[in-house]
């Protein structure tokens, strides 16, 4: 697969930057300008000028992955999703800057965490690419805010609250309309990963550890089965063992350079996390000094990275809002090693008739059993180890979605689709129930946004997808609005949204009362 004509398109636009931001965690790198070679990174951030915005046909187009593909094909279909999330910017229809901070009294914002970028995840959960067109005018250009917050749980003196005080801060306020705008670069690197891998889930960089199917480049771990997350303390995890004990580790074991080597052996669409960043492989750009061994300053990772926060939007009054990213921010090895930075890659892409491959691929397979990872992923549903193999990789798997509502059924009760459960071999993006009439005409449609990248089932019964309350102020599920159309002349849909970019309808019968 070539560049297809949706990457095509994606690299005729330009992204305005700027190096006025904060990081997604503590771990974010200043932006290198790639230039030629002298002694060091400079240090600098390069500005070019947006010239178009994201469409909804510039999504719908992109291709599936499939086991026929190239490797490299693989590795350049998560990179240009990526960078497809990084075009988009928007204008708001109403003044944001009144809705940043809230941390104590007296304050008439309501946000109390900076806003992710990259993609504006919206709609009752976090969220992909698929969803900022709710509130978009793509035409315009302009983002519909007050109704994204309204719709999602207000603002003001009667918005709905997550949280308030913490035991750090008693003012601290959390509001539900914050899960309008939610992201997170892990998540957003996902979105990328997740049309090719389903051999792991992605959640935060505390979950990138072998035993979850993430394949350390180049470097081992002291006791690799027992870390299975990433500076928090658990039972297989004491000493809250983080990234920056793996360069340590690694370092004291084998030199400086050892670091560099792990680098220099990564490929694009592999990813870097430290503590609480993550970025993904563009491009490698290795040097090496005259006794052979490498330049750590001038040798280079170029990665496509995603940050919180966007511009001031207070000096760019009628300008377009750019939600935060960057596609090609350029880290020195030196750089990337001091911040602690280590790689992994995904089983999907590695190739079993390469050498280089196939010892990784041997490692993933000596320290992790495979299924236990998808086992955990499936409690509503039983399979057999030999289902549970097939639907953890290491190839790319096709799409399959699966319910436990009898086979063959035709008619469905409120009761039963209460009672459904679903599941997917790739993450569930959002699931879709619709009531039509006979002729075809929508005459209800509920949503339910699943949380982050990790979601392989969910059961209607206990999801949410309204933020409309009962007479006791409990939430409405999924199907409490939809037993009104019960009656026998009408038929319900639901679909749902894989991370693959695949919608399939997995159930269509008459709804009865």
């Amino acid at each position: 697969m070539k560049r297809n004509r949706v990457f095509a398109l994606l690299m005729s636009v330009l992204l305005l930057v700027t190096a006025l931001l904060s990081g997604c965690g503590a771990n974010k790198l200043q932006q290198g300008q790639e230039g030629a070679d002298v002694e060091t990174v400079p240090e600098t951030t390069s500005e070019t000028s947006y010239q178009q915005g994201l469409k909804r046909a510039d999504v719908e187009a992109f291709p599936v992955a499939t086991s026929e593909m190239s490797y490299a094909d693989r590795r350049q279909l998560a990179i240009d999703f990526f960078e497809l999330q990084l075009t988009f910017h928007w204008i708001s229809n109403m003044e944001i800057s009144d809705y940043w901070m809230s941390y104590g009294e007296g304050k008439k914002t309501i946000f109390t965490t900076s806003v992710y970028g990259g993609v504006p995840y919206q709609s009752k959960g976090t969220g992909n690419l698929y969803r900022w067109l709710e509130y978009y005018n793509e035409k315009t250009g302009v983002m519909d805010f007050e109704r994204a917050l309204a719709e999602n749980g207000g603002y003001g003196e009667g918005a709905a609250m997550i949280d308030e005080g913490t035991k750090d801060n008693p003012k601290y306020k959390k509001y539900r309309s914050l899960m309008t705008f939610f992201n997170q670069c892990s998540i957003g690197s996902f979105w990328g990963w997740g049309r090719v891998i389903n051999s792991t889930n992605f959640n935060s960089t505390s979950y990138m550890t072998l035993t979850n199917g993430f394949i350390p480049v180049g470097y081992t771990y002291p006791d690799m089965d027992k870390i299975d997350k990433f500076g928090v303390k658990t039972e297989n995890n004491p000493q809250k063992y983080d990234t920056k004990n793996v360069i340590s580790d690694w370092v004291d074991l084998h030199g400086r350079d050892a670091m560099y080597k792990c680098y220099a052996q990564t490929r694009p669409g592999d990813l870097l996390v430290s503590g609480g960043h993550t970025l993904m492989v563009k491009e490698v750009k290795v040097k090496t000094l005259p006794d052979g061994t490498i330049d750590s300053k001038n040798s280079k990772l170029i990665v496509l990275e995603q940050t919180e926060a966007w511009r001031d939007v207070q000096a760019y009054e009628g300008a377009p809002l750019i939600y935060q990213g960057y596609w090609d921010a350029s880290y020195s090895f030196e750089k990337l090693q001091n911040k602690d930075y280590i790689p992994f890659t995904f089983a999907e892409f590695l190739d079993p008739n390469v050498a280089e491959d196939k010892a990784l691929l041997d490692i993933y397979h000596a320290y992790t059993d495979v299924t236990a990872p998808v086992a955990r992923r499936y409690k509503l549903f039983t399979f057999t180890k030999e289902e549970l193999m097939k639907m953890s990789g290491p190839d790319v798997e096709k799409a399959q979605v699966f319910t436990n509502l009898p086979e063959g059924l035709k008619d469905i009760t409120v009761a039963q689709l209460d009672e459904m459960n679903l599941g997917s071999n790739y993450p569930i993006s959002d699931v879709f129930v619709t009531v039509k009439n006979k002729q075809g005409k929508v005459l209800h449609q509920n949503v339910y946004r699943a949380m982050l990248g990790e979601i392989r089932e969910m059961s209607m019964k206990e999801n949410n997808s309204t933020w409309t309350k009962d007479a006791n102020g409990h939430y409405l599920t999924m199907t409490d609005k939809v037993a009104q159309f019960a009656d026998g002349e009408n038929v319900v849909e639901i679909s749902v949204q894989l991370s693959t970019g695949e919608k399939p309808v997995v159930f269509s019968g008459t709804l009865l009362a």
